[in-house]
């Protein structure tokens, strides 16, 4: 079972940042983080589609420039702390092996055209489509990614089960599911991953639960990396 970063070590530096997923490293073998659409078509790394939750700023993403985006300051974190785009974490991580990009495309709400291929092409440029798993709740995004990207790795979000959920996964030939952390307790989810689909869950941060879904999921995605590594070690 391998430990994702969920917005990098998130427990402990701002989310999103990459002071979050540099610290990653001693702990999992990947990291979750979340793509969406500047005004000027610069793919950042930002959860909320609004900057006014993790940073100084106000408004939606979308409505803003990414040098606009780039000189605010993030809540929480220190003066050389910034939103990321998608380019400096891949320049980064384009020197690690053995390490996975789990990107969430947000298209919950807004629907950044484009989205999907502009993500895919930039990680191709970098030579890391090996290395990245491209996720969403959007199964409309997910179509879009696989008629762009054949290769592309996918893994379908989900909140719950979700109608013809076995279908989905064949017909975007997806390797994984991603699901909350009662998912994998079901028949269906085990039915799926005895026919080959992994199962990665979010976001578990104690280790009870971790226990209980140890050789039920392939991934488990946390806030904390430092405490459920430990409790994997001790194990």
């Amino acid at each position: 079972m391998e430990l994702y970063g969920h917005r990098g070590y998130s427990a402990k530096y701002p989310e999103n940042t990459m002071a979050a997923f540099k610290a990653v490293l001693p702990y999992a073998q990947g990291i979750e983080f979340d793509v969406q659409l500047s005004r000027d078509d610069e793919i950042v790394i930002i959860h909320d589609e609004t900057l006014d939750r993790t940073t100084s700023g106000k408004g939606l993403v979308k409505d803003e420039d990414y040098n606009s985006i780039n000189s605010l300051s993030i809540r929480g974190g220190d003066k050389d702390q910034y939103v990321p785009r998608l380019v400096d974490v891949l320049e980064w991580a384009r020197g690690l092996e053995d390490f996975t990009l789990n990107i969430e495309l947000k298209t919950d709400f807004i629907p950044y055209e484009g989205i999907a291929e502009k993500t895919y092409r930039l990680v191709e440029a970098y030579g890391l489509v090996n290395q990245t798993v491209f996720s969403s709740f959007n199964l409309q995004t997910l179509e879009e990614l696989r008629e762009a990207a054949p290769d592309a790795r996918i893994g379908i979000l989900i909140h719950h089960s979700i109608p013809r959920l076995k279908q989905w996964v064949k017909e975007l030939d997806a390797e994984a599911i991603h699901c909350p952390p009662d998912f994998p307790f079901t028949e269906e989810a085990q039915m799926l991953r005895l026919h080959g689909t992994k199962l990665r869950v979010y976001t578990v941060d104690d280790t009870e639960t971790m226990k209980e879904l140890d050789g039920k999921v392939d991934v488990i995605m946390t806030d904390d990396v430092e405490t459920l590594r430990h409790a994997i070690e001790r194990e």
